[in-house]
């Protein structure tokens, strides 16, 4: 049995607020990375497999199991340093292997649980896919992970559990930038006392989206407008330098389990710690 690490897949509509409105183009979304040792570059695709061990050799994990998955996939007490926390062990009780949808799907899914929270997507917390492989009986397995992203673009090892993290707010897992969210191109995700120029400020429930060619238009410009009350509130009113901003998601995306925007702030020049 072989399983891989990977990022669910997330691409994503960027809408850029300006005087006359917003304007919403097709891209990456800056976290859709694949969370493996080996991986230097930020990419949506899927990461080779790693070569198989002990630790992934099984027929299962137990929920809140911690992963150091820095050369090889190791299962290890949560309080040794640690790169991912199982949120999900699935297994399939169809025969065929199960689609990137359906886990991608079922990873955005459990992952508010999991943190305690609806705002999962303006944090540094992110799922990551394992597998899927063959347990003993020959039915599929796959298992949804937590991980931190550092600045450095990998995963945080961490002596502490995620489970439960962002019950209190986003504290000091906020999301934010070295740039803008555009995302057509590499994008540093860093914590928010470093510099950065734009922040996530919160998260918009995307309940419908129109399968007509406007679709897309019609969501990006309603968030548009969310995005931008939700920063003057943040901000506690307009200033001078700073714009709102934020990311949504295609429909493709929509209907594979992401079902929120994200907005940000974004300052002309570099900040650090929070802008509010």
């Amino acid at each position: 049995m072989h399983a891989g690490v990977r990022s669910p897949l997330l691409v994503t509509a960027v809408l850029g607020l300006t005087a006359v409105g917003c304007t919403a183009t097709a891209t990456r979304a800056p976290g859709a990375r694949p969370p493996t040792a080996t991986s230097a570059t930020p990419t949506a695709t899927a990461t080779p497999t790693p070569a198989p061990t002990s630790a992934v050799d099984k027929d299962s994990y137990q929920v809140g199991t911690c992963l150091d998955i820095t050369r090889e996939i190791e299962e290890v007490r949560c309080d040794q340093p640690h790169t991912h926390e199982v949120m999900l062990a699935q297994r399939q009780e169809q025969k065929r292997k199960p689609s990137r949808r359906l886990m991608d799907r079922a990873c955005w899914g459990v992952l508010p649980r999991y943190l305690s929270t609806t705002e999962e997507a303006a944090s540094r917390l992110e799922p990551a896919l394992l597998g899927p492989w063959k347990g003993d009986d020959g039915k599929w397995r796959f298992a949804c992970l937590a991980t931190e992203r550092g600045s450095d673009g990998e995963p945080v090892r961490r002596m502490r559990k995620l489970a439960g993290a962002l019950s209190r707010g986003l504290g000091p897992y906020r999301r934010c930038l070295t740039g803008e969210p555009l995302a057509d191109g590499p994008q540093n995700v860093v914590p928010c006392g470093e510099s950065h120029r734009s922040e996530a400020i919160g998260v918009l429930p995307i309940k419908d989206f129109p399968a007509a060619r406007d679709g897309l238009w019609k969501v990006a410009s309603r968030a548009g407008e969310q995005c931008e009350a939700m920063a003057e509130s943040y901000l506690g009113g307009k200033r001078r330098g700073v714009r709102s901003s934020g990311i949504v998601p295609l429909r493709e995306q929509w209907l594979g389990g992401q079902k929120t925007g994200t907005c940000y702030v974004v300052s002309k020049t570099p900040v650090q710690g929070v802008m509010r």
